[in-house]
């Protein structure tokens, strides 16, 4: 087996990302997973500049020491530790390491749940988008094989355990298994170069590195197995009033696409082909897509999936518009009428019914044979349409994700949410509803806004209890590193506190009781009406109260202006029983990102001043059980 510190990516971190030089020695940690199970074993490997003495400690969510290894590393540096955790949520992993008079530091996290998804605060996807000619047995070449590289460590760096492979097969539904080494890939008209190699490779590294992979999928066909399917099946799709195919199939590209086919492996060098086949289509997508009336359909689905699972190892799956009748395909843009074959109409009170039958079909084909198998939902505006909860209730299985997608547009004029105030209100509306179900809420696929903007974005969702994702550009790790230095700090500050912010034990506080217990007075207007939460379990009783400082715009933009810094934000509370004379402050922006404030009492009130802070903070109050 490879020595961990050999393995190109963890020796990339270790010698560059993570290191802190005191005198001239230095010292990395790593874990070998960013998420674990719990009971499960995370390996934390260590390498420091010379022999040294290695002191490392692991503090679990209230930095309590939960284990703690002291030992030497070899004479190349190296040393490694085994920890299995119990508890669940983020965990810190501190080291010192000592040579004479020196020493040196160095810390990370990782987190533990039942699967990522519950830990997960970032989440990223991309295409590969190049083909390898060499030999099957061969390493890839060197163009993708860069590609991948960098998309792993930009992964692991913003501590984004689920990476999403976004349209690798030749069909959005019917086909799942490429029928070249070289193919291509996308939906409808968007055409992307794809090699079976590349994916096995990025698949491979992507596990090497303890991440996780899912495959976009669709509810919808497309290209050439998906137009051979339609010809075979027209009764398993979706017409028009005027008996035309739903969506439609673009033949344009059909042709291309069997051109290429037929004539592989001489067509990957046929240029003309190729600059028609990745040409942008102006007319956008065309997916026709498919009556799940029909049970057998979804169950096809689901073997296709299963085919892709273990021809290409995923992980698990995000449905881009699910099996279902009434969103089919984009579920940003839903048609409110199409019939099936015979004219009937399809999309019927009675639709919840065939899809939440459906997806509940297509979860246990899957897990009768990988039961860890992750399953994402795309559901639009998840708290807008409120004529798919009984659907939704049934389809989202305990431990699945769902994304808002529509959060993507809220800087836009036209958006409902497009003031802040409306954006905060109806995420926590949306992150309670996702609880219930036992769900994790994501929202975004925002890219191309500036920094502001998304760390205003990222602090209000976050706040609201729930996830927000940036589709990063998958440049050079130098790149990523130089242009966006604050989303490893962003993004590890929320896995490491992720109890507090992503817990399904969280019970957001109404807004009226709120009104009645909480006062919060600072120089400039400060969000927290609709972040106040209760955290209430065998471990733990406290109050979570996030402050979001005001934007300078008072609706979304993708420029905002950089506001002033929250300064002197007291906080009152009314009637809180307290369980000690402390407040944990949590702010990502901070040197210190936990500090100790005092409490002050004055008869029935509690009062607390935050530290100064320019985006968002977080105070932890610790109360007594069962109180208010």
């Amino acid at each position: 087996m490879m020595s961990p510190f050999r393995h190109p990516h963890i020796a990339a971190i270790l010698f560059g990302l993570l290191a802190t030089q005191v005198s001239a020695l230095t010292v990395q940690v790593l874990p070998d997973r960013m998420h674990v199970k719990p009971g499960q074993a995370v390996c934390l490997r260590i390498a420091a500049s010379e022999k040294a003495a290695i002191d490392c400690v692991v503090v679990n969510r209230v930095h309590h020491e939960t284990a703690r290894f002291r030992g030497e590393t070899d004479d190349a540096g190296q040393c490694q530790f085994t920890f299995s955790p119990t508890e669940e949520f983020g965990y810190e992993v501190n080291v010192v390491a000592t040579a004479g008079e020196a020493k040196a530091h160095a810390s990370d996290v990782f987190a533990c749940s039942r699967n990522p998804w519950q830990t997960a605060t970032s989440y990223c996807g991309d295409s590969l988008r190049f083909f390898d000619e060499s030999p099957a047995d061969s390493p890839p070449n060197a163009t993708l094989k860069a590609y991948a590289d960098n998309w792993v460590q930009i992964a692991r760096e913003s501590y984004a355990p689920v990476t999403e492979v976004l349209s690798v097969t030749p069909c959005p539904f019917s086909s799942m298994v490429p029928p070249t080494e070289n193919y291509i890939s996308g939906q409808g008209a968007t055409v992307y170069k794809d090699s079976v190699k590349g994916l096995r490779y990025l698949i491979a590294q992507l596990h090497d590195n303890g991440l996780y992979a899912v495959v976009y999928a669709n509810g919808a066909v497309s290209g050439v197995a998906g137009t051979e399917y339609a010809r075979k099946h027209p009764e398993q799709l979706c017409f028009n009033p005027d008996g035309s195919i739903a969506g439609g199939l673009n033949t344009q590209t059909l042709r291309l696409m069997q051109q290429f086919y037929r004539d592989y492996p001489q067509s990957l060098h046929d240029e003309e082909l190729m600059r028609a086949l990745v040409c942008a289509d102006p007319a956008g997508l065309h997916l026709a897509p498919i009556n799940f009336t029909n049970l057998k359909t979804a169950e096809h689905g689901a073997k296709e999936l299963i085919k892709a699972r273990e021809f290409f190892g995923f992980d698990g799956v995000r449905f881009d518009g699910h099996y279902s009748l009434r969103n089919y395909g984009d579920p940003l843009a839903p048609v409110a009428s199409v019939l099936d074959i015979t004219g009937h109409p399809l999309i019927t009170p009675e639709a919840d019914q065939f899809s939440a039958r459906n997806m509940q079909r297509v979860i246990q084909m899957i897990r009768e044979k990988h039961p860890d198998y992750l399953f994402g939902f795309n559901t639009g505006d998840f708290v807008s349409d409120q004529a798919v909860e009984s659907q939704e209730t049934r389809i989202i299985a305990p431990g699945n994700y769902v994304l808002d997608e529509t959060a993507k547009h809220v800087d836009q004029a036209t958006e409902a949410r497009n003031r802040w105030v409306d954006y905060a209100r109806e995420m926590a509306v949306e992150a309670d509803r996702a609880r219930k179900l036992d769900a994790m809420l994501f929202a975004g696929w925002t890219v191309n806004r500036n920094e502001e903007f998304f760390k205003f974005i990222k602090a209000f969702t976050w706040a609201a209890g729930a996830r927000y994702v940036v589709h990063p550009a998958f440049q050079t790790v130098e790149e990523y590193r130089k242009q966006t230095p604050w989303v490893r700090q962003y993004n590890q500050f929320a896995y490491r506190y992720s109890r507090y912010l992503i817990n399904d034990k969280l019970k957001r506080i109404p807004a009226a009781t709120v009104d009645r217990t909480v006062r919060v007075t600072a120089e400039r207007p400060v969000f927290f009406r609709d972040f106040v939460q209760k955290l209430d379990d065998a471990d733990e009783s406290c109050l979570v109260v996030n402050l979001v400082n005001s934007p300078v715009e008072d609706r979304a933009c993708a420029s905002p202006t950089t506001p002033p810094p929250a300064t002197q934000v007291k906080v009152e509370l009314a009637d809180v029983k307290l369980r000690g004379q402390t407040v944990f402050v949590l702010n990502p922006e901070a040197e210190k990102q936990r500090q100790e404030v005092a409490i002050k009492v004055e008869g029935s009130k509690t009062s607390v001043v935050a530290p100064t802070f320019d985006h968002w903070c977080i105070l932890i109050i610790s109360v007594e059980k069962g109180g208010n």
